[in-house]
């Protein structure tokens, strides 16, 4: 792909055209992701893309999400969100208005962010096949709800996202789902939680390291010891695999 778009001025006309940057993004290496996504970027705003600038806007707010720095991301994904609606581009929408409710849940702005998942849910029309989409919309009602204290609603939230990443052989967002619903558990401290939270965490870690997602390994490495230590403390005799 990087060298169609460096012998043609057409590459990826689409939102495909930010697939570069989110493929660095992916695989954690944030420094290539900002720096292709900001060139891309400026590139597609020149030739008034706005399809791949809708993308390139998000997923340089999702990395910017990623990497803790809230205030520099919302910009960005409003921009994107406000392109797609003006557009009518509901892929584009719907692939935004999760990343903004999780940016909106770390911020503490919960009414916010439950209206991100209302609109995503009010976007999918019945009847239709959305494919994958509809997954990461879960996810964040799943995290909304985790967040609230609303603990079935969660997981069910959290099943049914997994459950479609999984018919559309997505692992690396149903590898997020595993990561949020350990961390739910966690959050509950309930009666056989950190056993739970462990094995989440766990096949979340596998997964992301199947997809070359180290970065992402390297969050949920830091998690898993004191969930150990925990269950230890319980009487749990749990592993950790780190390879």
């Amino acid at each position: 792909m990087e060298g169609i778009e460096s012998k043609s001025l057409l590459g990826c006309i689409y939102e495909d055209g930010a697939g570069i940057g989110l493929y660095y993004l992916r695989r954690g290496d944030w420094e290539k992701a900002r720096a292709y996504l900001e060139s891309a970027l400026s590139r597609y705003e020149e030739r008034s893309n706005l399809a791949a600038v809708s993308a390139c806007l998000m997923f340089l707010g999702t990395l910017h999400v990623e990497s803790g720095d809230l205030t520099k991301a919302e910009p960005l994904l409003l921009r994107s969100l406000d392109i797609s609606r003006r557009g009518g581009n509901v892929l584009v929408e719907l692939w935004v208005l999760p990343i903004l409710a999780e940016l909106y849940l770390k911020s503490g702005r919960n009414a916010q962010a439950a209206e991100s998942v209302k609109r995503g849910f009010d976007l999918l029309e019945p009847g239709r096949n959305w494919y994958g989409l509809p997954a990461p919309v879960w996810l964040a009602h799943g995290m909304l709800a985790s967040t609230q204290g609303r603990w079935d609603e969660a997981t069910r939230a959290f099943e049914q996202a997994i459950s479609i990443n999984r018919q559309y052989r997505l692992p690396y967002y149903e590898a997020k789902v595993l990561r949020e619903y350990g961390l739910m558990y966690l959050a509950r401290h309930g009666d056989g939680d950190p056993e739970l939270a462990h094995t989440k965490l766990q096949a979340s870690s596998t997964l992301f390291e199947i997809v070359g997602a180290q970065r992402d390994v390297e969050r949920i490495l830091a998690v898993i010891p004191p969930v150990i230590q925990r269950l230890r403390a319980l009487g749990g005799s749990p592993t950790l695999r780190t390879a």
